[in-house]
């Protein structure tokens, strides 16, 4: 278990390394990361689309819940960039690890990849 100021480091280092990438790396991996959650979306709807006649609208729920989580499960063992987990960039602005120009450019390629993938 990571105490608190433990996991500011932790965050304040990934926010640098995020911060560092070129333009090619966060297109790839984010394009990466924008085609997994798609496949995982249109699974979930592929899989959950008739479930509620045969088994109730609580098991579908879960079934897409499960589906789903399968595009997050892609995106965190290949390492791809998902906007959404940028996020916590800033408290590496708030710590002074990552100039703000730095995050600001990487949201908005790393939101670009995501929509074209």
């Amino acid at each position: 278990m990571k105490t608190p100021a433990e996991l500011a480091r932790a965050a304040c280092l990934a926010s640098k390394v995020k911060g560092s990438l070129s333009v090619r790396q966060m297109l790839l991996m984010g394009i990466l990361a924008g085609a997994y959650i798609a496949f995982a979306g249109w699974l979930m709807t592929v899989v959950s689309h008739d479930m509620p006649k045969f088994s109730g609208s609580g098991f579908t729920r879960f079934i897409s819940g499960v589906v789903f989580s399968t595009g997050l499960i892609f995106v965190v063992i290949s390492g791809s960039e998902l906007f959404t987990g940028n996020c916590m960039m800033p408290l590496g602005y708030l710590a002074g690890c990552t100039p703000l120009r730095k995050i600001l450019r990487n949201w908005a390629w790393v939101y670009a990849a995501n929509l074209i993938g």
